[in-house]
């Protein structure tokens, strides 16, 4: 679809596809969440967080690592979780910094364990890829020095960094900019699915039983559609896991903490 004057072609993560295991665990908790349902407040969670800045030469974006952590730590309060920096390092590579050999750059600047997030902070995820905002390693999938997030900078708040493509457009709206693209992939690291998950309006979804039913990304800035109109609801569009997004359902919030 050509895009109008008014509408903006949305940039989009690039996770992989869940496991069966992590299938089985949102299969499971889809079974059992509304005989289990908590009327009190969930188990507070806290997460220690590695922030890696790679750029290609130097900058003065030396506050990032403090603003992503305020980020996270709004956007997940009303899931009781909370996050807390073990550290923060910065490395001048400019293949790592573009997208190249993202294997080697985990290898290189990995902290922790599995119970630790690390967030590598990069101008291009991909070399070849302009629109890919971000990725994450799904929990099941493969772990070690390969776990954590990869991120664009320039959708962290004031990151001084370049986010015009190739073809010499930018496709990053304000709301990407305001740092939902960190949220989106942290909670795919927790294990959220994206709410189009299976792009069937019949199907099980992301497994969350207050989603709305989504066949489709909703990928175009301000257009509010129904993609699955013999269900409930529309299109989640706001939703973090959506590519538009605002917030979790509190289902969401409940199925991160367990």
């Amino acid at each position: 679809m050509a895009l109008g004057a008014n509408e903006t072609r949305m940039p989009f993560c690039a996770t992989k596809e869940p496991s069966e295991e992590l299938v089985k665990f949102h299969q499971y908790f889809s079974k059992h969440e509304g005989m289990a349902r908590r009327s009190e407040p969930l188990s507070e969670i806290e997460v220690g967080v590695w922030v890696h800045v790679v750029v290609p030469a130097r900058d003065n974006s030396s506050n990032v690592a403090y603003i992503t952590l305020k980020v996270l730590n709004v956007a997940f309060a009303p899931a009781a979780i909370s996050f807390h920096l073990l550290g923060a390092d910065r490395t001048y590579n400019a293949g790592w910094a573009t997208g190249h050999d993202g294997r080697s750059m985990k290898k290189a600047l990995y902290k922790g364990g599995q119970d630790r997030l690390n967030i590598y902070i990069v101008e291009k995820p991909f070399a070849n890829e302009d629109d890919i905002t971000g990725y994450t390693i799904l929990p099941s999938h493969l772990w070690g020095t390969h776990d954590g997030i990869v991120i664009r900078a320039s959708t962290i708040p004031g990151a001084v960094h370049e986010d015009i493509n190739t073809d010499g457009k930018s496709y990053l709206w304000d709301g990407y900019r305001a740092g939902v693209v960190l949220v989106h992939e942290t909670s795919h690291w927790f294990g959220l699915l994206h709410t189009f998950e299976g792009n069937d309006c019949d199907g099980p979804g992301d497994y969350v039983d207050d989603t709305p039913a989504q066949k489709e990304a909703t990928g175009v800035c301000g257009i509010r559609k129904d993609s699955c109109p013999g269900s409930p609801g529309q299109d989640p569009a706001n939703n973090y896991m959506d590519y538009l997004p605002e917030f979790v359902t509190p289902t969401e919030s409940e199925r991160k903490s367990n």
